[in-house]
């Protein structure tokens, strides 16, 4: 009965321990691909989860440093490689040989880290791949949470620089002027006017009242002399006067 038992049971830890299998294995990725990768620019993120001492005697190029990650139990709140977790990231972890790399993938994929994630060994198989270790600053992953911020940074001081050497340009008002229209007014017709009926003088008149007698000589001369009506007698004289003056001058003229 309990062979029986052991004999159906049997399957079923098998696929247990299959399941388990599944769900602790990851990507690993040779140092040769490693390099190439690298050198190309195909990963957001390359960890470095070994000690301090270890970072400082030579790391791999390109490295974010997270020390001790494997020991912890979550991301720090102040870590490089927060912001990497979207699903579209692709991110190395190696330590010395592979093992804590592999402890702290783990522990990214517990804290929410989706992307597609390899371990890259350790520095061992890459030095003895003949590949070199550097000593160079730990790098800010480009999918990194303060990489964004550094990106917004940069671009708020580049704003304000072009800003600064854009020159002030005083503004320009427009003003709306409505068509002016410039049709002349119908000038309003006017009647003849009738001077005999309204009994205004007519310069026909004027012209006869004030005509000037004229005086045709033998050689052509004409003298014209003012005919005023004279309002009394002493007018009357003088005009008398003048006449005779002018009929003698006339005939003078007439004799030379």
């Amino acid at each position: 009965r309990s062979r029986t038992t052991m004999r159906m049971n049997l399957p079923i830890v098998l696929l247990l321990t299959l399941c388990s299998s599944f769900a602790h294995s990851q990507l690993t990725i040779e140092p040769d691909e490693f390099a190439m990768g690298n050198m190309d620019g195909l990963f957001d993120a390359i960890i470095d989860v070994r000690t301090a001492d270890e970072w400082l005697a030579g790391h791999i190029e390109n490295a974010t440093f997270a020390e001790n990650l494997a020991t912890m139990t979550s991301i720090p709140a102040t870590s490089d490689i927060l912001g990497c977790e979207g699903r579209c990231e692709v991110i190395v972890v190696y330590c010395r040989s592979g093992n804590r790399a592999g402890v702290a993938i783990d522990l990214l994929l517990e804290s929410g880290f989706n992307g597609t994630i390899y371990n890259g060994l350790g520095t061992s198989q890459w030095t003895a791949a003949g590949y070199p270790l550097v000593t160079t600053e730990s790098v800010l992953p480009k999918c990194s949470a303060k990489q964004e911020a550094t990106n917004r940074q940069a671009d708020d001081a580049c704003r304000l620089e072009v800003e600064s050497e854009v020159p002030t340009v005083a503004p320009v008002y427009v003003v709306s002027i409505p068509p002016v229209d410039m049709t002349l007014p119908e000038m309003p017709s006017m009647a003849p006017v009738d001077t005999m009926a309204s009994g205004m003088p007519s310069m026909m008149e004027n012209d006869v009242d004030t005509a000037m007698p004229t005086v045709v000589t033998e050689q052509g001369v004409t003298t014209a002399m003012p005919t005023e009506e004279p309002t009394s007698d002493g007018q009357k004289t003088v005009v008398a006067e003048n006449l005779f003056l002018a009929s003698l001058l006339v005939a003078i003229v007439g004799l030379y």
